[in-house]
Formats: C-alpha cells, structure tokens, sequence
C-alpha cells in the first residue's frame, strides 16, 4: 500500500476536476489496499528533474496566446509572458506546477481540439507505454477503448476532440489525459521513473467502476437516498437461473452497502480560506463582502485607496478563490451542492437548515451563519426575505412563471399540489412562495382584474422590466393580486386559476382531442390530464430549417458544469416523454435529456462553453437538430441602433444584415410555428402568447411602428 502523500497527490493534483478529485479514487485506494504512485508527484518543484526547455517550445500552441488570449495565462504566474521565457524548472520554484498544469490542460481541450497530441505534445515518446502514463482509471479506460494498444502511439495520432466521441468519455475526461501528457512533457527525462512501474495494474474499468460506484452512493447517502438501488439490471427474456439470481444481487446493492462519507467541516474551510486572506481582501471581507450591510464599491475603493475597478477586482478574485478551495468534493463545495439539489430553483431557509443544520454553524470570525457567508461568496445562491434561490429570487420567480404557463390547462388552472411537486416543495410553502411573487391569483367570487396592487407594492419589492410588464398586457394579463395564505392554504389540492399567457389550440401546432371537454351530463373534469407541452408555446424556443434552437442565459451554475432544468417544449421537441432518456450526438459526446423527474433537465454543457469562453450573463442558442445531433452557438451580436427588426432576428438566433422586412417577418413567423405568409398582428399575438418572449417588446415596437405610419 503506498502511503501518505504520494498516495494522495494525483486527488491534489488537479483541482477543479471534478471527475477526478471529487470521485477520490486516491481514499477509495486506501480504503481497498491498493495506490497509485504519482512519478511527478514525487518530483520537488526546484527538482532537477524537469525540463530547462521554455514552454512555448514544449507546448507549440502556447504561440498562440498573445494580445487579448494572453491574459487567460497572464494571471497563473509571474512574469507575465511566463510561457515565452520561462522554463518549468523555473516556473516550479515559484508557483505551483500542478496548478499550472492543471490550467494548460483545461484550455487545450476548451481551444485546441482540433488538434493532433503528437502535435501538441512533441516531447511525448510514441513507444511511453500506456501505463506509465499514470492518468487515473477514468482516463486510462478511455484510452484503452480508443486504442487498445501498448504504447502511446496511436493516441498521439488522434485529437482532443476524437476523445469525446469514446464512450463514457467527457470533458473531465479529455482533460485528465491532456494532463497527463502535460506531466510527462515537463520532465528532463520523459521515461524518470518508469523503471520501477508494474505494467500489469489489472483492468482500469474495473477500478473506474468501483471509484464511480462508491462516489454515487456517497452521494445518495448525502441526498437521504440510502435505500435506493444503485444500478438496474435489464435482463433477456428466460435468462438462466445463475443468471437472474446475479441480477437480483446487483440490484440489491445500495448505498447503505457503502461506508458513509464524512464531508468533513465546511465551517472549517471557509476559516481556512479567510486566513488567507490578504489585509486588502479582509478589508472587503469586513466592509462588503461578510458585513450585515455592505458598503458601496466607491466606499471600499476609498477605504483601500484604490480605483472602484480594482476594489472590484479584489471581491471578484476572493469569490474565485473560494470556488477554487471550495469545489465540489470539499465539504462547503459537497454542501452547496446538496442544498442546490434542494432549490429547484428556491425553498424557505429554514427548511434547508432543518436538513442541513450546518448551515446555522456560526463562522466566528465574522459572527456570521455558514448560510451567510455561502451566499455571499457563491454567486449562484442567493437569500431574500428567507427564501434561498438558485441563482437568485428573481430567476426562481421567472422559472415559476414559465412552469405555471406549462401546467397550465386550457382554462388557465394548475392545483398548488401540482406546482409544488414540480417545484419540489410542501404545498403550503409552495402558497407562500407563490404569494410572495404576486403570481396572479384570485380571491375566491373576485375576479383579478377587479383588485391588485400597483408593482411597487408587490411583496418582496420584486418590479418586473418593462419588457415582461409588456408581454403580459399583450395577453391580456391582469394585475397581480396578494392573497392571503390562509387562502392559498386551503386549496392546495383544488385548481388555481392564474393569470398568465396560456395559447389556445390554433394554428399554432396540432390542437389535437381536448381532453378537458364536458363529459357526458355536461359535467367538466376538474382537471385533466396534462398534455406534452408544445414546443411552438415554449419561451424562447424557436424553430429552425432543420430543427430547434433554445435561448439560454448562462449562469455560474451552466459553466460550472451542473445539469439544469428546461421546460417542457424542449424536451417534447427532442423528442423525450416523461419518464425517459434522449441522448443526442455531438461533436463534443453525447449529450443528455432527460425527464424522468417532474420536470426535463438538459446534461452539462460546459465543455461547449469552455469553447466560446463564455461568462455568466452570455446568451447562447442550444441547437436541437432534427437528425438527433446538438450543439451550441452564441447569440448574434447587434448594434444598440440597429432596427427593432434586426433585434427580434437575433433574439431568435437569427442575424442578416440588411434583411428586407418581409423577409424579417416570414422568419419570425417560422420560428414560433406560423405560416410564412401571417401578419405582424398574428405573429404578435403568438408570441405574445408565451409567458414573457424576449422577441415581444420588439414585436411591439414593430407593429406601434407600422400602425403609426397606416
């Protein structure tokens, strides 16, 4: 058994790789009598060992990293042109060297995927074999199953983004063995160290697979799924006895059958990490980023004697240094994760401490809960007036609406039970929530357009943009109403009827049977069964020449690589019903849909990402092709004076320069579903009839236009 840090340093080696670090192969090893040694991990960084060549000569695409792409390098090392002039013997003295690694690997497959390794990697010896390469279990069974060989030599002949097209092979993945050959290029010696390898380490998969299974069930054990089977078995049809008696073994196992996880001390971590603070960032800390009532920026900025943009760079570096020391596998990384999955997309903190008591630990130094300090630090969890949202209250509140314009039958009702099984909350909490957003509705005999307060008395001083006040006057929304919960206490199982833009079967798509017609003796069910939802009356969905293109509105959570949820359309024009899996092709791997929950949820997409260098806030286009392939592509950029027309194109992922008007609105009358020929009037009223259409305002300004001018 090898011990104590080489043992562990492949787990330390990489942060940020969840795929490696959070799995801790390195603990599971321990735990099973079996190691890993790392070679360069037990190099010291001052070692002889590695090379004295300078960067750019080892890695050739690191040339490309001048002008603006510098800075993506510039910030992992002095000096600043550190790869042009520095060696990895030099820059190991100074930083680092697993960090550095780990950064290079991750831009390579993100920028550099067309890419031969043989290229990209030179210094590699074609005859290295496979196993001294030493890239973890994950890594090296997709290596194997891409080429079967001894050596690395038919690997080095392919390119990143082959990689991906191995099966059970992501991002992570590619990174892993980009990392790899990173680690050997940097030697004096490529081959140092391999002598004493034993080349026979039994099978890879079999290690990946007892790595994968423990991380899931330590996982459900955190999420209180103790007792549910952790894989299924599908059999033929009369199967042996032998046979049907290992399938039902398999199926027994669960997570109880797992040692538990500790996740450790979160409250500790986020001690840990204020300690290293510098005097700058604890000044922030004490007047902004943990204090009850925050300064301004300018404030700070005064305070430290420093611009407002390097105070604000200050904040922005310590929230990177915490997702840095607190990534998923930690223990306040596992915990937002956790409390995450509880969010869907919002839940009242005190149901999330019940579940969660550490959450109410005090962070001493500051006299501030754990849950305060989580929020202030992660950008994606946000708490308001005690409701703790993903990514923030108003998204959580834009996500209702757009759920309740789904559920929706075709007289505009939905039980509360309903939302808040979808929502995944007690029907009670799911009233409050629902209040609390002034969703629209009704006392009981008192119709809502009869009362409501104006926007700024909506509770929780949530004021909607003009541009969603404007879609709801299209439909014909009224204003919202507060109702006592007592109210909405009382009905949580009988229809609420809401005021929001629900289309009728026109048109739009194929009406169908209507379900909700009176049955015999004229008597109406009192809820019918819910219908697919129609890709043409989905929010942001658009149809293309050959397919579907979804707009979507990155967040932290997108490029950290979490899956999300996505409404129901989507997932109707994939073609995923409830209760199944859709996987799609890709030039990046397969990529998942799925809706076997209550609502659909779309797999990570943070390798495409990675690839458009994308930032939270960025709006990018989720291409659903009808041929079952997916891809991504960034929102048309338009200049602020452009026509409202060339607005609404790009909104709907469509850009063509000086495109006549006709032309403008037979596209946009295609997208949502409409005869090329339909008028502005009718394609604004389609799309008036989604719950707030980004394409609306642009629509209104259209047609205020043209009947100006008539």
């Amino acid at each position: 058994m090898v011990e104590g840090r080489e043992a562990r340093s492949d787990c330390a080696a990489r942060p940020g790789l969840e795929e490696w670090r959070s799995f801790n192969y390195c603990q599971i090893g321990l735990l099973t009598g079996e190691g890993r040694v790392s070679v360069l991990g037990a190099i010291q960084p001052t070692s002889s060992a590695l090379t004295a060549a300078v960067w750019v000569d080892l890695f050739p695409w690191l040339d490309d990293y001048v002008s603006d792409r510098a800075a993506q390098l510039e910030r992992l090392a002095e000096p600043s042109d550190w790869w042009l002039a520095d060696s990895p013997a030099v820059t190991a003295s100074e930083t680092d060297l697993e960090t550095i690694l780990g950064e290079l690997a991750d831009l390579f497959v993100a920028h550099h995927k067309t890419l031969a390794l043989a290229e990209a990697f030179p210094k590699v010896p074609t005859a290295f074999p496979v196993t001294a390469l030493d890239a973890g279990p994950v890594a090296t069974t997709t290596i194997q199953r891409a080429i079967n060989a001894g050596t690395v030599a038919p690997l080095l002949r392919m390119t990143a983004g082959e990689l991906f097209a191995v099966r059970g092979t992501g991002e992570e993945t590619v990174a892993e063995v980009a990392y790899a050959l990173l680690r050997i290029s940097v030697r004096a010696d490529p081959w140092q160290g391999t002598e004493s390898l034993d080349v026979d380490e039994g099978n890879p998969a079999l290690e990946q697979l007892l790595g994968d299974l423990t991380a899931f069930a330590q996982w459900r054990q955190l999420r209180g799924l103790r007792d549910r089977p952790l894989l299924t078995v599908v059999l033929d049809d009369e199967s042996p006895a032998a046979i049907q008696e290992i399938a039902t073994r398999i199926s027994a196992i669960t997570p109880e059958d797992f040692p538990d996880r500790k996740i450790g001390d979160p409250v500790a971590e986020v001690e840990r990490l204020i300690s290293t603070f510098t005097e700058a960032e604890r000044t922030v800390l004490d007047r902004r980023l943990l204090a009850r009532e925050p300064e301004t920026l300018s404030r700070v900025a005064l305070a430290l004697h420093v611009s407002k943009g390097r105070a604000s760079g200050i904040e922005s570096g310590m929230k990177r240094k915490f997702l840095a020391a607190c990534d998923f596998g930690t223990a306040a990384g596992t915990l937002l994760a956790s409390i995450r999955m509880d969010m869907r997309p919002v839940a009242r903190l005190d149901r999330l401490i019940e579940r969660h008591p550490e959450l109410a630990a005090p962070v001493s130094s500051f006299e501030v809960p754990l849950w305060f300090a989580l929020d202030r630090f992660d950008d994606i969890f946000e708490v308001t007036d005690g409701w703790a949202a993903a990514p923030n209250v108003r998204a959580a509140k834009q996500h209702t609406v757009d759920l309740l314009a789904e559920l929706a039958d075709e007289e505009g009702s939905a039980t509360t039970a309903e939302i808040a099984a979808v929502l995944g909350m007690p029907p009670e909490e799911c009233a409050a929530w629902l209040n609390w957003c002034a969703i629209p509705l009704p006392t009981e005999n008192s119709p809502v357009a009869e009362h409501g307060p104006s926007s700024d008395e909506r509770p929780g001083g949530l004021i909607e943009e003009a541009a969603d006040d404007a879609s709801v006057a299209v439909a014909g929304a009224a204003v919202p109403l507060e109702v006592p919960v007592g109210i909405l206490d009382a009905v949580a199982t009988e229809p609420i009827p809401f005021s929001l833009p629900v289309a009728q079967p026109t048109e739009v798509g194929s009406p169908g049977a209507d379900p909700g017609a009176p049955a015999k003796g004229g008597q109406t069910p009192r809820r019918r069964e819910r219908r697919p939802a129609a890709p043409e009356r989905t929010r942001g969905l658009y149809r293309t020449a050959d397919g579907w293109r979804y707009r979507l509105v990155l967040t932290l959570d997108h490029l950290r690589g979490s899956g999300f949820a996505i409404p129901g359309g989507v997932a109707t024009a994939v073609g995923c019903a409830p209760g199944t899996t859709a996987t799609l092709d890709s030039r990046l791997g397969p990529q998942t849909v799925r809706f076997t929950g209550m609502q659909p949820t779309c797999g990570t997409i943070r390798r495409f990402l990675a690839e458009l260098d994308s930032d939270p806030g960025d709006v990018v286009f989720l291409l659903f092709d009808d041929d079952g392939s997916f891809d991504i592509q960034p929102a048309p950029r338009v200049a602020r004076s452009g026509r409202p027309l060339d607005h609404a194109l790009a909104t709907i992922g469509r850009t063509t320069p000086s495109i006549s008007r006709d032309a403008g609105l037979r596209a946009l009358a295609v997208a949502i579903g409409l005869a090329e020929d339909a008028g502005p009037a009718r394609i604004l009223e389609a799309y008036g009839a989604r719950a707030h259409d980004p394409v609306l305002p642009y629509l209104q300004t259209i047609c205020a236009a043209e009947d100006h001018v008539g």
